[in-house]
C-alpha cells in the first residue's frame, strides 16, 4: 500500500509540476475519509481505540516518514508530566509542549528557510494543543470548586490510560492538519454506537468543498503566483494603489491553499461522525469547523475576521491563553497617560503572541500577530464610539456594513503580507512599495485611540454616546 501511494505521489507531482511530499501528504489527507468511514462502522470503544493506534501510527508513519516519532516522543513526556498528578503539571506540560515544537521550528527554519515544505511541525503543532486542553482538563477536575461552566464541561477526574491517550493522540481523521479536540468531545464519539445517517453526507460535501478550493488555488497559482510579492517588477509595476488591488486578489488565489487543507480536516471528521453524536443531539458540525469562508472573507470586524479563520485554534487560544491569562493575572492593568487611568488588554496581546509562537519564529508572525492585536484593540473603541450612532438608521447602516468589510477585508491583505513573506526583509520589500501607508493609519490611529484623543473630540461635539473617559476604556 506504501509503495502504491508512493508511485501514485510521484506521478501526480511529475504531472503537475509540485513537490512529491505535499502530493504525498494530501493523498494521505485523502485517506482519512475511508479511515474515518471505517472507524464509524466499529461500534465497540475498545476496536475503536485500537483502530485508531493502528490506521493513526501508519498515516503518521506514510505521511512523516520516521519523522512521525517525533509526535510520539513529544505526547509521551507530556504523559508522564500529566501521570505526576501535581498541581502544576499543566504549566510544565505547556512548557514542554512548547518547546519541543520549538525546537521543530527552529530545525526547519535552519533546513528550509523561507521555505513552505510539510514535515512534522505542522501535526505536531495539533498535538501541542490536544497535550496542552488535556493537562488543563486534568487540572479542571482535581480544581472543581474553582470550576467555571465551560471549564466544567471540558474536564476530566482521572488521566486515561497509555492506550487510549495515544489513540486520542493519533485519531486519524484529525492528525495531519487538525483540528484539535477536547478529549472530552473526543471520548463522547468513542462511546457512542449509533449509526449517524448525515456523516456521509457531510463528509462528501466537505469533500467536494475541499476539491473545488483546490481547484481554484491551482488556478490562481498558476496565473498569480505567491511569488510575485519577491518580484521587483511587479512590485514596482504601475501606481501603489492598484499594486496593492493585485495583491489582495494574490492573496485571496493563495487563501484557498488553506481552505482546501481544512475542509479535508472538516469533511473527515464528519465522515468519522463526529459532527453529530446522536440523532437526538442537535447538529454539531460546528465544533469541528476550522474555516468559516464567508465568514472570514466578509468579515466585518477583526474579531469576526480571526474568529472565523481556523476556528478551533482560536477556541483553543481564548480557552487556555486569553482566559487563563485574566485568571492567573489581572488583565486589565492599569497605567497612567498624561495623568489619565487607562486600562490595556494585555490578555489579548498576550493571546497573539502565543499564537505566533505557536506558528514559529519567522519575524513575518510576529510582525502580523503584534500589529493585529494592535489593530483589534483599536477596533473596539472604534465599535464602542461609532457603532451606536448609526444602527437606529438602516441606510447608514447599511453603508457602515460595507465600509466595514471592505475596511477589513483591506486591513487583513495589508497586514498579512508579513505572514506569507515570512522573513522582515521580504515583508519590507512589499511594504515600502506601497509606501508603508497602512503602517502610517495604523501610527495615526493609535494616537488618537490611546491618547484619549479620540474620547474628547465625542465629549466635546456631544454624539449623543459619550460617557465618563474611564468608561470608554472598558472592554467589550
Amino acid at each position: 500500500m506504501q509503495w502504491l501511494l508512493s508511485w501514485l505521489a510521484t506521478e501526480i507531482a511529475t504531472l503537475f509540476g509540485a513537490k512529491v511530499n505535499e502530493v504525498n501528504y494530501v493523498l494521505c489527507l485523502l485517506l482519512a475519509f475511508p479511515l474515518g468511514v471505517l472507524y464509524r462502522w466499529i461500534h465497540y470503544p475498545t476496536l475503536r481505540i485500537l483502530f485508531s493506534l493502528v490506521t493513526g501510527g501508519w498515516l503518521g508513519l506514510t505521511a512523516l516518514g520516521i519523522h512521525s516519532l517525533h509526535i510520539v516522543v513529544a505526547s509521551f513526556v507530556c504523559y508522564l508530566i500529566m501521570l505526576t498528578n501535581c498541581k502544576r503539571q499543566h504549566h510544565y506540560v505547556f512548557f514542554w509542549a512548547f518547546l519541543y515544537l520549538s525546537v521543530g521550528h527552529i530545525y526547519r527554519q535552519w533546513t528550509d528557510y523561507l521555505g513552505w515544505s510539510l514535515d512534522f511541525t505542522l501535526p505536531l503543532m495539533i498535538v501541542t494543543q490536544k497535550v496542552i486542553s488535556l493537562s488543563y482538563a486534568l487540572h479542571d477536575g482535581m480544581m472543581n470548586s474553582e470550576w467555571k461552566t465551560e471549564q466544567k464541561g471540558t474536564s476530566i477526574r482521572t488521566l486515561p490510560n497509555i492506550l487510549e491517550f495515544y489513540a486520542f493522540i493519533l485519531f486519524p481523521p484529525s492528525l495531519l492538519v487538525g483540528p484539535y479536540l477536547e478529549f472530552v468531545d473526543w471520548q463522547a464519539h468513542l462511546q457512542n454506537r449509533r449509526c449517524i445517517k448525515d456523516a456521509a453526507r457531510l463528509g462528501f460535501g466537505r469533500l467536494v468543498q475541499g476539491l473545488g478550493c483546490l481547484t481554484i488555488y491551482l488556478i490562481g497559482d498558476k496565473w498569480l503566483p505567491i511569488q510575485l510579492l519577491g518580484d521587483e517588477r511587479f512590485l514596482s509595476m504601475g501606481h501603489w494603489l492598484v499594486r496593492f488591488l493585485w495583491i489582495d486578489v494574490i492573496l485571496f488565489g493563495y487563501r484557498f491553499k488553506y481552505y482546501f487543507a481544512w475542509k479535508l480536516a472538516e469533511g473527515a471528521l464528519a465522515s468519522s461522525g463526529m459532527g453529530r453524536l446522536s440523532e437526538q443531539e442537535p447538529r454539531r458540525f460546528e465544533a469541528i469547523q476550522v474555516i468559516d469562508i464567508l465568514g472570514f472573507e466578509l468579515a466585518e470586524n477583526p474579531r469576526e475576521l480571526t474568529s472565523s479563520w481556523n476556528k478551533t485554534t482560536n477556541v483553543w487560544l481564548r480557552r487556555y491563553v486569553y482566559e487563563r491569562y485574566n485568571e492567573r493575572y489581572n488583565s486589565y492593568s492599569i497605567c497612567l497617560f498624561n495623568g489619565r487611568r487607562m486600562v490595556r488588554p494585555w490578555n489579548l496581546y498576550y493571546a497573539f503572541v502565543i499564537s505566533a509562537f505557536w506558528h514559529g519564529f519567522y519575524p513575518g508572525y510576529y510582525l502580523f500577530f503584534v500589529t493585529m492585536s494592535v489593530v483589534t484593540s483599536i477596533h473596539r473603541k472604534i465599535r464602542k464610539r461609532l457603532r451606536p450612532l448609526v444602527t437606529p438608521h438602516h441606510t447608514v447602516a447599511v453603508c457602515w456594513r460595507i465600509a466595514s468589510i471592505l475596511l477589513t477585508r483591506f486591513t487583513c491583505s495589508y497586514f498579512i503580507i508579513s505572514f506569507t513573506a515570512l522573513s522582515f526583509e521580504a515583508s519590507f520589500k512589499v511594504y515600502r512599495s506601497l509606501h508603508l501607508t497602512g503602517h502610517a493609519i495604523l501610527l495615526i490611529a493609535m494616537i488618537i485611540f490611546y491618547t484619549g484623543t479620540f474620547d474628547r473630540l465625542v465629549a466635546k461635539y456631544h454624539f449623543g454616546i459619550a460617557d465618563s473617559y474611564g468608561a470608554s476604556n472598558k472592554i467589550d
